[in-house]
């Protein structure tokens, strides 16, 4: 380990620029990570903290995400189902919220005001909407400029914003909370409902979802199921993109040590010739070289790290659609990666490192 250290100390800036590259490629999986962990629970917030154990959507749905619309009437047939202590319907769609200075995307959901469905979290103002008022995500009110006491133009409607939520960033779009008689003036479609929640004191919730299941035209879930289905929506539109930027961090941090190792063993060359001529077998000058990398590797995913933290911090006071997970179980797969990398790297100089001839040490 001595030997390695000397060997990087020589030739200090090439072992900075070496700990930069592997930096920044592990800042990248760290905030790559992050952030698909952060938009997957702010996907579902809105869904987990809902009070209700069913939710039920048309047939042919199975996700916060996916269309579904089903009559009025069905839920009469629902409310009656064995089991079903309270209904509460759910009617919204995507919708421009405008002002004199923009336009922003958001999903209008109206509810009940004395039921289910509404904002969970009131950071500012009232969370109970009247007719021609509307409550906005935090995401939204930060991005547009608007506070409470606004107005907002929604289709032809001019709704006053009387208060601001948290968790209903749905990374897209983030959702607002109308009056569920508003919703239905907004959507224009009086007859029929988006969503159900459904709540039981029965203590065999699965139970009551297959008997409201059997309901014809509509399909029940559970909300833990329908939380899942959910974030399986950003897996397979997002998950792909992420891992073509992991895979590419991975790759430009590999080649980076790994040429820092290489031009390190070339200009150390009659040194390892010496180690050679000295009787140190092949391995023990791999050993060398390894470790070389494995120091770079190291003193990079620190400091990759801590710059994740920092640039996550930074981009969500610039851009308030940026949310961040950090969890220690990915922290230690991406310190393996890291590893790796490094390893990986060690092999590059290999063959350079096992023909060396001793003889070169004896040369004028």
């Amino acid at each position: 380990m001595s030997v390695a250290i000397r060997n990087l100390a020589a030739g200090k800036m090439r072992t900075l620029f070496s700990v930069l590259g592997v930096a920044v490629a592990t800042l990248l999986l760290t905030f790559v990570v992050g952030l698909y962990r952060g938009w997957s629970e702010e996907l579902v917030t809105y869904i987990r903290d809902t009070d209700a154990q069913i939710w039920v959507v048309g047939d042919g749905a199975d996700s916060f995400f996916t269309p579904s619309l089903f009559f009025r009437t069905t839920l009469i047939e629902v409310q009656q189902t064995k089991g079903v202590t309270k209904v509460d319907e759910l009617v919204g769609r995507p919708m421009k919220l405008r002002t004199a200075d923009g336009r922003w995307d958001s999903y209008i959901l109206g509810h009940n005001p004395e039921g289910s469905g509404g904002p969970v979290h009131v950071k500012k103002g009232s969370g109970t909407p009247k007719i021609g008022e509307i409550v906005i995500d935090d995401v939204l009110a930060r991005t547009s400029g608007l506070d409470v006491g606004d107005e907002v133009s929604a289709g032809l409607r001019t709704l006053k914003v009387i208060g601001i939520s948290t968790g209903g960033n749905l990374v897209l779009a983030q959702l607002s909370f109308v009056n569920l008689e508003e919703a239905r003036i907004l959507v224009g479609l009086g007859a029929v409902v988006n969503f159900a929640l459904i709540s039981t004191d029965d203590p065999d919730v699965e139970a009551v979802r297959a008997r409201v299941d059997a309901v014809p035209g509509v399909t029940a879930i559970s909300a833990g199921i329908f939380a899942s289905n959910s974030q399986k929506v950003l897996q397979r539109s997002v998950l792909p993109i992420l891992l073509v930027i992991v895979i590419m961090a991975v790759i430009v941090g590999t080649i980076v040590v790994g040429l820092t190792v290489y031009t390190a063993v070339i200009e150390k060359e009659r040194e390892f010739g010496v180690l050679k001529a000295l009787g140190v077998p092949g391995t023990g000058l791999l050993r060398v070289v390894f470790e070389q990398s494995l120091v770079c590797g190291a003193a990079g995913f620190a400091l990759g790290v801590v710059g994740a933290y920092f640039v996550s911090a930074v981009a969500q006071l610039f851009i308030p659609q940026v949310a961040t997970l950090f969890r220690w179980q990915d922290i230690g797969l991406i310190l393996v990666a890291t590893g790796l990398m490094s390893l990986v790297a060690g092999f590059l100089p290999m063959q350079r490192i096992l023909r060396i001839d001793t003889l070169s040490v004896f040369k004028a």
